[in-house]
């Protein structure tokens, strides 16, 4: 029997556990039309598993604008969000260690930014 490639886009058929959306298989032509009509696999094509992977990511931290802060310019927020710090609730939770890692940054520094970004992290709870 011929076998092809499926990607799977439902897990769970007549309660029965297919596989994980997104995961690519490979089986019989003829049960995997079937399972193509019951709505568990599309046939494959690279485009739609590329958005249905995209579509699967966690969003991104939601970025603020750290300049707000006093002794952070936009070089040194560029610096800090490519550490992975895009907003206060992140930099509050920053260890002083690594905000230092920061060129111009001591440890001083560091300290006074992080307590700065705990205030405006409370204040703009969401």
């Amino acid at each position: 029997m011929a076998k092809k490639s499926f990607t799977c886009i439902n897990t769970v058929v007549n309660n029965h556990v297919y596989y994980n959306p997104g995961d690519t298989i490979e089986m019989d032509a003829d049960e995997g039309r079937a399972l193509v009509e019951a709505g568990v696999l599309e046939d494959l094509n690279p485009d739609r598993k590329a958005a249905f992977e995209e579509s699967q990511k966690p969003p991104a931290p939601y970025k603020e604008d750290l300049t707000q802060l006093k002794g952070v310019g936009r070089e040194t927020e560029a610096m800090i969000n490519n550490m992975g710090i895009t907003n206060f609730q992140g930099l509050a939770q920053a260890s002083v260690d690594t905000l230092a890692q920061v060129p111009g940054l001591s440890d001083r520094k560091a300290k006074d930014i992080i307590k700065q970004a705990a205030k405006l992290a409370k204040k703009y709870k969401k």
